[in-house]
């Protein structure tokens, strides 16, 4: 593996890792003056221009995929990536962004039996093993929440794991409809586009797209939309198209170590017992579908 390679990977995971306690952090800060919502559209807006450019230096202008695939499949990608990015952020505003991160970022574990329902690809033993591995960790996460203790409640432990579902359900979307890697960047690019107008038209309608931010929380966004988003989604997609597929699952799997550590050196988040139990499992679990799952 190139060095190249390896720096692209250390990064995305840094990106990545820092989503949850970021925005967990943002919501915090802004004392409801920012609302899911507005979070969601600042960070995608900030991500589709950052990919436009990148596309302009590309294809000097062109846009190959929009003829490529159909209208319909760009406008339900961008559908659900506006309902994953909200979900994501409001569950953030009641649970911890550590364990907001692993619990989204156990999508890796859905993946494969999305892809077994959806796709008709083989699953394999092990798969299945993660799989139920996953499932007993999330549900041992979520038992501090269900009985009142530990740091999260249990709506915004379940909407973390739920969006995690929702970017499953996605990048299953991807692989079925637009399969060509020559168009990758165009289609998240118009994805994250449509889902902008989307979450602009729904804040148009129901408060405000304008909101008085400080210096901080502005720096804090522009990570967010150009970081997390627009640089992480573009060396993420040239890893796939240099390395191979266990590059992706060693990014997964270093993406919520990344959250639970920034969230216990920036936020001091105290984690049970039980719940570090739920991470161990995630990440056997991770481990299990992503590096042995051909046997």
């Amino acid at each position: 593996m190139r060095t190249s390679s390896i720096l692209m990977a250390i990064v995305v995971a840094l990106v990545w890792g820092a989503v949850s306690p970021i925005g967990r952090f943002l919501l915090a800060l802004s004392d409801e003056v920012l609302t899911p919502f507005q979070l969601a559209l600042s960070r995608y807006l900030l991500g589709f221009i950052f990919l436009l450019l990148v596309h302009f230096k590309g294809k000097k202008g062109k846009f190959p995929a929009l003829k490529h695939y159909s209208n319909w499949k760009f406008l339900t990608g961008g559908t659900v990536l506006a309902i994953f990015s909200f979900i994501l952020f409001l569950g953030l505003e009641s649970t911890t962004a550590s364990l907001g991160g692993v619990l989204l970022n156990s999508n890796s574990i859905l993946i494969g039996i999305f892809a077994y329902i959806f796709l008709r690809e083989k699953v394999s033993k092990n798969q299945v093993i993660g799989l139920t591995i996953g499932v007993l960790g999330v549900i041992v996460m979520m038992l501090p929440s269900i009985m009142g203790d530990g740091q999260g409640t249990f709506i915004g432990n379940f909407l973390s794991f739920l969006s995690g579902v929702i970017w499953a359900a996605y990048s299953i979307l991807l692989t079925a409809w637009f399969s060509e890697k020559e168009h990758a960047i165009e289609v998240i690019m118009i994805n994250l586009g449509i889902a902008s107008v989307i979450l602009s038209t729904y804040i148009a309608l129901t408060s405000s797209l304008w909101v008085s931010l400080n210096l901080m929380q502005i720096l804090l966004i522009l990570i967010l939309g150009v970081g997390s988003t627009g640089l992480g989604f573009t060396l993420y997609l040239i890893l796939m198209n240099r390395e191979n597929v266990v590059m992706a699952g060693s990014i997964q799997l270093a993406v919520p170590a990344v959250s639970i550590l920034l969230g216990l050196a920036f936020f001091a988040e105290k984690i049970e017992i039980i719940e570090w139990l739920g991470i161990a499992f995630i990440a056997v679990a991770m481990y299990i579908t992503i590096f042995l799952n051909g046997e």
